[in-house]
């Protein structure tokens, strides 16, 4: 049993790349930044509270065993797709503790991510308390810089025990669209900082 577990474990890693850019990733956050900024937030709290929680229903219904990956998680940051193109190259969500809002943020998107195709809602699962300071306590977190991640993508994975995904990374990505998890993406390289909601 523990030599299969450690062939299940070498064979997801060797997918999920923390340290280097995933090959094949139609969606890496990583090129091409654009500075943040003093950028303005483009919603209310209660527009993007509303968002967050539409992403979570979103996340429960798409991925196997979700709702074992929230219970395990100490935080989540959900950032939700947009509404409209008007915010730019940034979009704004929420780290999550429980079901409480414990801050808002907004997620650096890349030039190039910018032309491809519909933007999906991001879930950053953190497992650790570490994992979770560490983020809040940094200005400028950047994704897979920071820290490792493990990126979750459609057809690999699927069904991975809490405790198999909490052992490869302290940090679980997922990107989701209406059809589920989608494949080839990263968000190596992108940056998250707080903002207010207006």
């Amino acid at each position: 049993m523990i030599a299969g577990l450690k062939k299940e474990r070498g064979a997801i890693m060797s997918r999920f790349i923390s340290s280097g850019p995933l090959a094949g990733a139609a969606m890496c956050l990583g090129l091409m930044l654009i500075p943040l900024g003093n950028v303005q937030a483009t919603a209310t709290a209660t527009e993007v509270e509303a968002r967050v929680s539409a992403a979570v229903s979103n996340f429960k219904k798409r991925v196997q065993n979700a709702d074992e990956y929230l219970k395990a998680a100490r935080a989540v940051l959900v950032i939700p797709h947009p509404q409209s193109l008007s915010g730019g190259p940034w979009i704004e969500g929420a780290l999550r503790v429980g079901t409480r809002t414990a801050a808002y943020y907004k997620m650096q998107l890349s030039a190039a991510s910018l032309q491809v195709g519909p933007r999906p809602d991001y879930l950053f699962l953190f497992f650790t308390e570490d994992e979770v300071n560490r983020f809040r306590s940094t200005s400028d977190w950047i994704a897979g810089v920071d820290t490792g991640i493990t990126f979750m993508e459609i057809g690999v994975g699927a069904g991975l025990s809490p405790d198999t995904l909490k052992s490869l990374h302290a940090v679980a990505g997922f990107a989701l669209d209406q059809t589920g998890v989608r494949a080839g993406w990263s968000a190596r390289g992108a940056k998250f900082a707080k903002f207010r909601p207006w």
